[in-house]
């Protein structure tokens, strides 16, 4: 698997806002307090000091399948402000056309506002360059590949480990339409065929 082409094309370091290996997407309901930040840690520079358990590499990304590895490129550029926002609502209406594109931007948002503001603990994600894939952004890929084959017991299950059990049909419904639009930007003839 290669990477995502929206990385490939934005794969200069200055696209990245966030100089942060690991970063927080939100504060959740833990222990912080209101103006304190979940601390961020680069994996790959101190062996010795971990980083959060969601933020710890269990993938790669060239090992995901393309629809969660559009996920993670997505969710990261999204959440590293308001350059790379806009680098993916530009690739979203490029790849879907203006009105799906669009919708397919408002969908991400709303999926990383419920991860923003209902979020079990702080989720974490590696910057938009970084090849590893953390525990975090591998369970949200996993819950936009289950969502997108419609397998909505098991993406439950993976949206569970992210948000309050009271908003899983929300983000069930807003991860199932941001799958499906990934799928057909990965693989559209299989889409058109399932169609």
């Amino acid at each position: 698997m290669t990477r995502p082409s929206i990385l490939v094309r934005y794969r200069d370091k200055s696209s990245t806002e966030n100089p942060n290996h690991v970063a927080e997407l939100g504060k959740g309901k833990g222990n912080l307090k209101e103006n304190e930040r979940y601390p961020m840690h680069n994996c790959h520079e101190n062996p010795i000091m971990p980083p959060p358990r969601g933020g710890a590499p269990v993938s790669f990304i060239e090992e995901m399948s393309p629809v969660e590895s559009y996920a993670i490129s997505f969710l990261r550029l999204w959440c590293s402000g308001p350059k790379s926002k806009q680098k993916v609502v530009n690739e979203l209406v490029m790849q879907l056309g203006l009105k799906q594109g669009y919708a397919t931007t408002d969908c991400l948002d709303k999926i990383c506002q419920l991860l923003t503001e209902n979020a079990r603990r702080p989720l974490m994600y590696h910057d938009v360059l970084c090849d590893c894939v953390g525990a975090h952004e591998a369970c949200f890929a996993n819950f936009i590949r289950l969502a997108a084959k419609k397998q909505k017991k098991d993406a439950m299950i993976f949206a569970c480990l992210l948000v309050n059990s009271t908003l899983l049909g929300s983000i069930y419904d807003l991860g199932e339409e941001f799958g499906l639009a990934l799928k057909l930007i990965t693989s559209p003839a299989q889409v058109l065929e399932n169609a």
